[in-house]
């Protein structure tokens, strides 16, 4: 028998790291049993394993991580939950999903964030609440990586608001998780501050998915807002053609 000592670069995945073989037998490294095994790195490249103790640790990534994480934290602000994370060094990085749990078992997306050369990230959970965080980076060819676990404690927000897609086109979806159920009026402003749309809203305790049809709205800027019955919103949106 012999152990394998393994040291990790970064606290959160993927690590990387490097591996050490160690003799069980007094730690004789010319024990016969331990002569031509091999192991390998998480590349597949192969490494055979002469003596049951090297010299030198084997490293077990290549010399670049796809991405390496420096920070990830998540906060309650006025706006919800902020969750933040920097990178040191990102290759062949296409996206990264931020996933929300309330027990570590069942997990949602919340969003994609795009890789931006600056290497700092932000998102916000508008719906904030006690949950568990986590980012998933995903590279160009698919290949996924998680970051370790953020738990907060951040109050639950009465209203949590999106807009979907933006830029818009011709059709608009407002989705609204709400605690209780009320019924108000959003209004579609332009950039001059013209009311140009009413949108009836029947809220119901839970999630809400509204439809709006922006097809006669000139391409642009608008902005839906309204504050009645205790829901507030005010979002802005984009329509190309």
């Amino acid at each position: 028998m012999f152990t394998v000592t393994l040291w990790a670069l970064n606290t959160s995945s993927p690590q990387g790291g490097y591996a050490v073989i160690n003799a069980t037998n007094n730690g004789d490294p010319s024990y016969s049993r331990f002569s031509n095994y091999e192991i390998s790195d998480n590349l597949a490249n192969a490494y055979e394993a002469n003596t049951a103790t090297y010299d030198a640790p084997l490293k077990l990534t290549s010399s670049t991580l796809p991405v390496q994480f420096t920070t990830f934290n998540a906060q309650c602000s006025s706006n919800g939950t902020a969750i933040t994370w920097n990178t040191a060094a990102e290759k062949n990085n296409a996206y990264f999903e931020v996933e929300k749990s309330t027990d570590g078992n069942d997990w949602s997306s919340l969003g994609r964030v795009s890789s931006n050369s600056s290497r700092i990230y932000q998102f916000t959970d508008k719906a904030g609440g006690q949950a568990i965080y986590r980012v998933k980076q995903v590279d160009a060819d698919g290949a996924v990586a998680y970051t370790g676990l953020v738990r907060t404690t951040c109050s639950s927000k009465a209203f949590a608001v999106s807009l979907y897609p933006i830029p818009a086109r011709d059709k608009l979806t407002l989705v609204v998780s709400s605690e209780k159920a009320l019924k108000t009026t959003g209004h579609v402003v332009d950039n001059y501050g013209r009311v140009v749309m009413d949108v009836p809203l029947t809220i119901a305790k839970g999630a809400n998915n509204f439809t709006l049809d922006v097809n006669r709205l000139s391409q642009g800027q608008y902005y839906i807002r309204g504050n009645e019955n205790g829901f507030e919103i005010n979002q802005r949106f984009t329509i190309t053609r």
